[in-house]
């Protein structure tokens, strides 16, 4: 919450940087603060007006001020890493329609308000595209949320009450982006299926939800309980949803392992697997 600001005060002091760095810092003008200088002795060399001069400087705030607010989203977003689409190995899978993941990077499904669901065994990246969609949604200015089903059903389980559980579905229902991971790895309980379906309804063409799962559409059923619930939400889902199957001959991890094999003692190699637990 923003603090409250009785008044502006002005610095009280004769020098005139001192006065201009306090001054700006009390307008919250950081990004000014900190290259007015700069820019000033850059104007004057070039022997620029001072509309150019105001106008550099407004530039500068607003990169400022967007640097932060990307810092903040990527942050809330709670990503497991940060991988980029340019970062996937497209030579890698059997099966993947990158003209397809081209369409889905331009993030028109976010403006259309519909779905993405990227089905593959794991190991095949969908984590690692997930993720890219949505840190290109942040670049863009979009809220997004990541969070992995078995983590969900964790905190579902912790909610003590209705209350808790209604401001949960309030902050699920808010960012333009959902990225639900690992849809049909882990078992929940019948409260998150419950919670599951309230969340789908809340978002339908209100919001956008990418969706990693390991499955098929058949194998959902798990997830909500009984076949006429299951059968519902997958229509809710795949309304006008771009469906992603990626297939390969082996995963990334084990397509790493025998990169790695080549050039790190074997004992190493488990240590540096930890870190692609997130690549599913």
């Amino acid at each position: 919450m923003a603090k409250k600001v009785e008044l502006y005060l002005v610095p009280d002091t004769k020098n005139q940087d001192e006065w201009l760095d306090k001054a700006l810092k009390v307008l919250g003008l950081e990004g000014m603060r900190k290259s007015y200088k700069r820019i000033s002795d850059e104007q004057y060399k070039k022997k620029g007006t001072y509309r150019d001069f105001l106008k550099e400087l407004c530039e500068v705030d607003c990169d400022f001020r967007n640097e932060n607010l990307k810092n903040r989203r990527l942050r809330n977003a709670k990503f497991p890493f940060i991988k980029t689409i340019e970062d996937y190995d497209f030579s890698f899978p059997t099966e993947i329609d990158e003209q397809q993941i081209n369409e889905i990077a331009s993030l028109r499904f976010i403006d259309k308000k519909t779905n993405v669901i990227l089905l593959g065994a794991q190991g095949l990246g969908k984590t690692h595209l997930a993720v890219g969609f949505g840190i290109k949604a942040i670049d863009r200015g979009k809220d997004v949320i990541f969070v992995r089903i078995n983590e969900l059903n964790d905190l579902v389980s912790m909610c003590p009450d209705a209350e808790s559980l209604h401001k949960m579905l309030g902050n699920l229902k808010r960012p333009q982006l959902l990225i639900l991971d690992d849809w049909d790895v882990y078992k929940v309980s019948e409260r998150t299926s419950i919670f599951l379906t309230k969340l789908i309804e809340e978002r339908y063409q209100k919001g956008s939800i990418i969706i990693t799962s390991t499955g098929t559409f058949s194998d959902w059923q798990v997830i909500f309980g009984n076949q006429r619930i299951a059968a519902k939400m997958i229509d809710r889902l795949t309304h006008d949803a771009e469906i992603v199957t990626i297939r390969a001959k082996d995963s990334y991890r084990n397509k790493n392992r025998l990169k790695l094999a080549q050039i790190i003692p074997s004992e190493q190699i488990a240590n540096y697997e930890s870190g692609l637990e997130g690549r599913s």
